[in-house]
């Protein structure tokens, strides 16, 4: 029950369960840091933070406080994309999505990272993810939205598929009553059944 803020020189800072006190986590006082500029924070289901950085990947900090770092290996398709880890999300089922600047995304699987394929993205700039209950996972590009089903089947352009004739930018949320509310072009739009 504790809050996680990404800062832009300060590195990571936890405001306590008890809403009184933050803890700084910077490259001063925990080994295993390698920036102060943190993106993006999430943490999963083991107690683990995970936070991006724009140029020194991502981390993971354990509940020991033990940090680990994750780069790019050259060569190894199943090492982080790239260096910049701009977004993160955890999707119900546990798992963390990763969007990796100018490189897609990427998800990690418990030992390393499964990376998205090319086409199943409408680009592979990521500006951002939103998720619902049953595990569809927008995924926001420059060039339009792509989805990942709850089957684990993608579709990089779904709603120019379903015929709709603006870029959909990113999918904010969908409301009670099951319509979609989008970021396009033109300021927000929404989804309309006919």
């Amino acid at each position: 029950n504790r809050v996680w803020l990404g800062t832009e020189h300060g590195g990571v800072v936890m405001f306590d369960e008890q809403r009184k006190h933050f803890r700084r986590y910077n490259t001063s006082n925990t080994p295993g840091m390698h920036s102060d500029i943190v993106w993006t924070v999430s943490s999963t289901a083991d107690g683990a933070i995970w936070f991006g950085t724009p140029f020194e990947g991502l981390h993971r900090l354990d509940v020991d406080g033990r940090v680990t770092r994750y780069m790019p290996r050259a060569g190894d398709p199943r090492s982080l994309p790239g260096v910049g880890v701009a977004q993160s999300i955890v999707t119900p089922d546990g798992s963390l999505w990763l969007g990796i600047k100018g490189n897609g995304v990427a998800r990690w699987t418990g030992h390393d990272f499964e990376r998205v394929p090319d086409r199943a993205l409408a680009s592979p700039l990521i500006n951002g993810f939103s998720v619902e209950g049953d595990g569809t996972l927008w995924i926001s590009t420059t060039r339009g939205v792509s989805v990942r089903r709850p089957d684990g089947s993608w579709a990089a352009a779904p709603w120019a598929d379903a015929g709709m004739p603006d870029t959909i930018l990113h999918v904010l949320l969908r409301d009670r009553q099951g319509l979609y509310w989008f970021d396009v072009p033109q300021g927000l739009g929404r989804e309309n059944h006919g």
